[in-house]
């Protein structure tokens, strides 16, 4: 994208009354910096950046900044997830400390800091900073998250993703219509908010492209998620327009 279409695509959202949050990988799913600077590329892991390098923190701090000034949202996503080091205990400790240096880099731009859950697999000492919002998908302790002062988002892959064209995940619209809520990130009750956490965001339907250039055409991603789409806007708005799942599909098909 060119900053001109960043430009006119936030401006087409906004009238949509939509928010657009961008998301910049980082440490992991980081293919594209590790290409532009090789030299921060953790030995032998390619999509991997390594957060023991100064010119690394130096380099996406130098991103960042020409970044966040294109957005109006509020916040900046920095992902986060899927940092596969589990055999380098050695990095553990660094990774911690690197979301919390990105997160006060982007709060001093005045943007709040999104990561995806996962981090709590990098054992450490350093408690990630209370201001960072979490996107809980693969870890469920949104309760023990919050008392911690962390703001969440329920994402949890099991019941909220799609990808288009693979046999894994996907998601019941009669089952999210009829038995989920916005709080229920886990299926143990004991780690769920309350109803009315204010530290609960809400919660989120999501599309990911894994099959890439070889998975469905735009038109076709567009159009899949729209069923679940309908339902999750009911539960999210928190009334229900339909006494049942049946008069919800007769009232669906109109759209």
């Amino acid at each position: 994208y060119t900053k001109q279409d960043i430009r006119e695509l936030q401006d087409f959202a906004k009238a949509c009354g939509v928010t657009i949050t961008p998301e910049f990988d980082m440490p992991g799913h980081a293919r594209c910096f590790t290409n532009y600077w090789p030299d921060t590329m953790l030995k032998d892991y390619p999509n991997y950046v390594d957060v023991t390098n100064p010119k690394t923190i130096e380099n996406l701090k130098r991103l960042l900044d020409e970044m966040i000034p294109l957005f109006d949202g509020p916040d900046i996503h920095i992902g986060t997830d899927e940092y596969r080091v589990g055999n380098r205990p050695d990095l553990h400790e660094a990774f911690r400390k690197f979301i919390n240096t990105m997160n006060a880099h982007i709060r001093s731009r005045g943007k709040n800091c999104r990561i995806w859950s996962g981090f709590e697999h990098m054992k450490g000492t350093t408690e990630i900073d209370p201001t960072v919002i979490i996107d809980m998908w693969e870890t469920d302790d949104a309760k023990g998250q919050i008392a911690k002062g962390h703001p969440i988002i329920n994402s949890n892959h099991g019941r909220t993703y799609i990808v288009p064209g693979c046999h894994y995940y996907g998601i019941s619209r009669q089952g999210i219509y009829q038995n989920w809520e916005p709080w229920m990130v886990s299926g143990d009750n004991s780690k769920n908010p309350a109803k009315d956490e204010p530290k609960l965001l809400g919660g989120k339907l999501h599309v990911w492209c894994d099959m890439g250039p070889t998975g469905y055409n735009h038109q076709e991603i567009a159009d899949l998620p729209l069923p679940g789409l309908q339902a999750f806007a009911e539960k999210l708005w928190g009334t229900k327009g339909s006494a049942d799942y049946t008069a919800f599909e007769k009232r669906a098909a109109l759209t």
